[in-house]
């Protein structure tokens, strides 16, 4: 099931046209802003130099930061990466380190180490916990449970590895309060339970949002690809717009579903709907799956439910 959550009007950043020696370049489209969660689903939407508070189904508030590369909402500010430095807005500077990225459960923030080891440190006060060598991606649940994906497929959730099942591969994403996993992949998510089977598994190829309220994937319109002499990878931009892209080999083609017509190259420019990478999504602690989706009028937060 997917639903919509919320919607911030107004909100658009176009990709930059890029230039390709196989021919034209590829058709610029709307750029999805990254959403950050905590454990309860609340968090902040990272737009340029301000971050949108998000809370339940609303955008509450504007929250001056300057350059933002992650973010992580707590209390009444935030902390803020930019680069490898970390602050805490309105008031003051965090612990030093080479941070990547920020993780949060229901009481603490944490930043993230990835080099010469993979190290958690709790803030404000940067207490630091290794985990396991250079390069690991972890995730943290409302609990303080961390997990990771280990060399040679295994699942660790705090020490106790277990082998993941055939298929179960991805970057995690989150960890609920039932002890799922969550792995992104390419355009899409797998959910693993706690021994290493998969729950679920769900490869959209385009969210946009339908008439109504609704939300509609690549798999709700009854669309056959036309043969455009070429491997093409279809995902769907509009309710009636279904794009081929083929990446750095410049444009892609776009069809109208209704009526067939099938425009190669495509436009310069694309209208249609555009998802979060699927590395960006953000899991709740119900299990709940958090991403945005840029178009021509703004930008909405969806949830997908297993």
């Amino acid at each position: 099931m997917i639903e919509r959550r919320a919607f911030l009007p107004g909100l658009r950043v176009e990709t930059a046209p890029q230039g390709s020696m196989l021919g034209p370049g590829a058709s610029a489209h709307w750029l999805p802003p990254r959403l950050r969660l905590r454990p309860d689903g609340d968090g902040v939407l990272i737009a340029g130099t301000v971050l949108h508070r998000l809370v339940g189904n609303d955008f509450t508030g504007v929250l001056e930061v300057g350059r933002a590369d992650d973010a992580m909402a707590d209390g009444d500010g935030a902390w803020v990466l930019e680069g490898r430095t970390l602050r805490r807005v309105p008031d003051g500077a965090g612990p030093e380190g080479a941070w990547e990225r920020l993780l949060a459960d229901a009481s603490t923030t944490y930043a993230v180490e990835r080099r010469p080891a993979t190290v958690l440190a709790a803030l404000p006060d940067g207490a630091r916990r290794e985990l396991g060598p250079a390069g690991l991606d972890p995730v943290v649940d409302a609990a303080g449970r961390v997990a990771w994906v280990q060399a040679g497929g295994q699942w660790v959730v705090d020490g106790k590895a277990v082998a993941l099942a055939p298929g179960a591969e991805g970057v995690p994403i989150g960890l609920d309060d039932d002890g799922r996993g969550y792995l992104a992949r390419a355009t899409g998510v797998t959910a693993i339970e706690p021994d290493g089977s998969i729950a679920w598994s769900f490869g959209p190829e385009g969210i946009v949002p339908g008439p109504d309220g609704s939300v509609l994937t690549a798999h709700d319109v009854d669309f056959t690809p036309p043969d455009v002499g070429r491997p093409v990878a279809w995902r769907l931009i509009a309710p009636d717009l279904m794009w081929g892209g083929e990446g750095a080999r410049g444009p892609g083609v776009l069809v109208r579903i209704s009526t067939g017509e099938v425009t190669d190259p495509a436009p310069s420019r694309l209208e249609g709907w555009w998802p979060l990478a699927a590395r960006d999504w953000q899991v709740d602690r119900t299990g709940g799956v958090h991403l945005t989706l840029a178009g021509p009028d703004g930008v909405h937060v969806v949830t997908i439910r297993g």
